[in-house]
């Protein structure tokens, strides 16, 4: 009796526990755990329990049929009546929308046993109907009626769920008896009607049970074209058209496209002409929106990927036999290489799997795509040369000869112009096809890469580069191309140095140009491959080379500019940044730098245009923000480089000099009559300054920390805050926001310098910030 009262019900127990026989139960016959099935079936049929709870009830009625040898439905036979009743005999509707996709769901999941578990009675056919009608409901009234769309989205659910339980009464034996074969009619137009419908779920689901009737039976005649028509109708007059409809004729055609004639197909092309006079078309009325007329054309087209295939069936034995005479099929080629058309098919060929063999013998020929792409890079000799050992037998080329040239061709130049050369464009991407496909191929051929370096410095590229609005797609990714092959031959040789330079100048033209997509992809190539790739000595074997350029002037100062905008900066703080600072600079480094950049003679500094002076500035900021200890010795010439900026009038440069020194004091301790200065050329500037300028501010903060003069601190918050006056400024807003922002800054981090003396000065920007508001509250 103890033992009994201690066992817990079989409900609290694990999986095997619910059906585990005892050990002398193998001849006794297996009864299933009534009380576990009623606690399962009470939560399946409970309309507040969620969607996985459900799910999870079914998969353990599953199991537990599974393990007792017997059926879902044979286990829920004497219990499901007292549970269902009530459910299937008080309407659908006065329940709540999630109530009522349990219900459904519930009820769907009985349907769908096997064999049946439901009688079926009027209630259950009176559910059905009910079903039916929420099916049925229009999309576009729920939406005007209900705003909220959480509750939209769950009488989508809701309707969804009652389509998955019509479908499984569509196949249910007992529905298809002559009784009711007039339900069955309103189910299969529901279905059609759904099609059209713009929620994917619901159209999934009625897609996939109208799928189930044409499987099952042979609709009528009648009943198939009282389903139709509604879906036709529409299509008579264009304005009409929808993308839920014709996505929905998509479907039909995809089920039903033995009933559909010719007829339906030139409807579609009629109205498809209508988008050949769109002016008249645009002052139509029409049921889309406007700006839908793409979508609309694109919806009456027949798919591409149905109804066509992807590649010709012929390209595959073309691709065989120039494979086998690959050597003539690369001088046919290449002799028409002024022809998109036949370039075209070269390149897919090429691009194939199949055609490698073709793609060797074309990497084998070097000479021949310069010749044929550039033959005004090359000496004369070569592309005589180069032409004769193209010329394949006339015995093999039958009666058009591939190359043979016009009568009059000895008085025509050989040498196509560039600016107008297809042969041109296309070369250069047959080169960077190969550069893709072959890593290794423009490394082990150098007659390649230094005709590409020629292309590159040609005066034609760069003034195609400037006119680029009036080239096509292909000749606007030109240097785009060479950029990619010259970082590809750096991969494997990174001595190159002088190479990476060349590249760089390709930014010189947009320095006065909006258009920077060509800068910005070579800008991320270089910071990936060089600050990311580069091992410490080579960049430090770069640092050298451009000091060395530097130094020869042999670089005008824009491509200096762009040098150290994309190479040399984003290299260093990359190398600061990740412990390589003395493996990319030394000593001796740092003094060229300090005494041949930043601290040249006088006459050479004065050479200097704004643009460098900033990037020499940005320069010194980051030696000084990673190095300083290392250059106490320089602080000098570093704080008269900056000084001198920060007293220029009306610069650029002024507001990195500003950002430089604060940096400087940040580092070092500086006498106070250098503190008091920086503080007085604070003044209110344009919104572009004010990012560098709160930079700024902000290191003198932290500087003054740890200063330990508190006079330096009480001094420099006067001059500050005098200095701030918005009443002394051109641009007082600017002014005022620029003052609070100081004294918030100061406030949050050194709240003690606001002593009584400050009163007055913190009035006055104050001031009229007050006056501001009042004005504004008056109008």
């Amino acid at each position: 009796m103890s033992s009994n009262s201690s066992t817990p019900p079989p409900a609290l127990l694990g999986e095997e526990s619910l059906v585990a026989p005892p050990a002398d139960s193998a001849n006794l016959p297996t009864i299933p755990n009534v009380a576990t099935s009623d606690a399962y079936f009470q939560e399946l049929f409970n309309p507040n329990a969620s969607i996985i709870v459900r799910k999870n009830v079914q998969s353990c009625l599953a199991l537990l049929a599974s393990r007792t040898g017997s059926e879902v439905s044979e286990l829920l036979e004497p219990l499901y009546q007292p549970l269902l009743q009530p459910l299937i005999t008080r309407p659908l509707r006065s329940k709540t929308v999630e109530q009522q996709v349990g219900i459904v769901t519930a009820l769907n999941f009985c349907l769908a046993l096997r064999p049946p578990l439901l009688k079926l009675t009027q209630e259950l056919v009176n559910f059905l109907q009910e079903a039916l009608q929420i099916a049925e409901a229009d999309e576009n009234v729920w939406v005007v009626k209900f705003v909220n769309p959480k509750y939209t989205l769950s009488l989508n659910k809701l309707r969804t769920s009652c389509i998955e339980l019509l479908c499984t009464a569509m196949a249910w034996a007992d529905f298809k008896s002559q009784n009711h074969s007039e339900l069955r009619a309103k189910i299969i137009s529901m279905f059609f009607k759904s099609l059209t419908c713009r929620t994917p779920e619901i159209v999934a689901v009625a897609k996939e049970g109208l799928r189930q009737v044409i499987n099952q039976q042979r609709m009528p005649k009648e009943l198939l074209q009282s389903s139709l028509r509604p879906i036709l109708v529409n299509l008579a007059h264009t304005k009409n058209l929808s993308m839920p409809l014709l996505q929905g004729l998509a479907r039909l055609l995809e089920l039903l496209s033995s009933w559909f004639n010719v007829t339906l197909g030139g409807k579609l092309l009629e109205h498809l002409k209508k988008w050949m006079e769109p002016d008249k078309l645009s002052q139509s009325i029409k049921s889309w929106k406007a700006g839908e007329e793409p979508k609309i054309a694109a919806g009456a087209l027949p798919s591409g990927q149905v109804y066509s295939e992807l590649n010709s069936p012929y390209r595959l034995p073309l691709t065989k036999f120039l494979n086998r005479y690959a050597t003539l099929a690369v001088d046919y080629f290449l002799a028409r290489l002024n022809d998109p058309k036949y370039f075209r098919r070269f390149m897919y060929i090429l691009r194939s799997d199949a055609g490698q063999p073709l793609r060797d013998e074309l990497a084998k020929s070097p000479q021949k795509i310069l010749a044929s792409a550039f033959p005004e890079f090359l000496p004369k000799s070569d592309v005589e040369m180069s032409s004769n050992s193209s010329t394949p037998p006339p015995a093999l080329l039958g009666e058009e000869s591939l190359v043979a040239p016009p009568a009059d061709s000895a008085n025509l130049p050989t040498i196509p112009n560039v600016a107008t050369s297809d042969a041109y464009f296309q070369g250069l991407a047959l080169i960077k096809m190969l550069v893709k496909l072959i890593p290794s191929w423009l490394h082990s051929n150098q007659p390649v890469f230094d005709t590409l370096v020629l292309v590159w410095k040609s005066p034609a590229r760069v003034s195609r580069l400037y006119n680029e609005q009036e080239l096509n797609l292909v000749q606007v990714k030109e240097s785009k191309w060479l950029v990619k092959c010259f970082l590809n031959y750096l991969r494997p040789d990174k001595t190159e140095v002088n190479v990476l330079f060349d590249i760089l100048s390709i930014a010189l033209p947009f320095l006065l140009l909006v258009h920077l997509a060509v800068m910005a992809f070579a800008q991320i190539i270089i910071l990936f491959q060089v600050a990311e790739g580069y091992p410490p000595n080579m960049k430090r074997a770069l640092l050298l080379y451009f000091l060395n350029l530097f130094q020869s002037k042999q670089l005008g100062h824009d491509h200096l500019v762009v040098v150290m905008q994309m190479l040399i900066l984003p290299m260093l703080a990359h190398a600061f940044q990740n412990g390589q600072s003395w493996e990319v600079v030394d000593p001796g480094i740092i003094k060229t730098i300090v005494d041949k950049l930043l601290d040249p003679p006088e006459e050479v500094s004065a050479e200097y245009d704004e643009p460098l002076r900033i990037e020499l500035l940005q320069l010194a900021t980051l030696l000084l923000k990673y190095l300083q200890n290392d250059l106490v010795q320089h602080r000098k010439e570093l704080i008269k480089f900056g000084w001198n900026h920060l007293k220029r009038e009306d610069s650029a440069s002024k507001q990195w000099a500003f950002v430089n020194v604060c940096h400087f004091l940040e580092a070092y301790q500086a006498p106070e009559k250098i503190i008091l200065q920086v503080a007085l050329v604070i003044e209110a500037k344009d919104k572009e300054a004010t990012t560098m300028y709160t930079q700024a501010l902000e290191l003198l903060s932290q500087a003054l920390e740890v200063w330990p003069n508190a006079n330096v601190k009480f001094n420099y918050l006067e001059k500050l805050l005098n200095n701030m006056q918005p009443s002394q400024s051109k641009d007082p807003s600017t002014a005022l926001a620029q003052g609070l922002d100081v004294m918030n800054k100061v406030l949050e981090k050194q709240p003690h310098l606001f002593i009584r003396n400050n009163i007055n000065q913190i009035s006055q920007i104050l001031e009229p910030c007050f006056k501001q508001k009042m004005l504004d509250a008056g109008k």
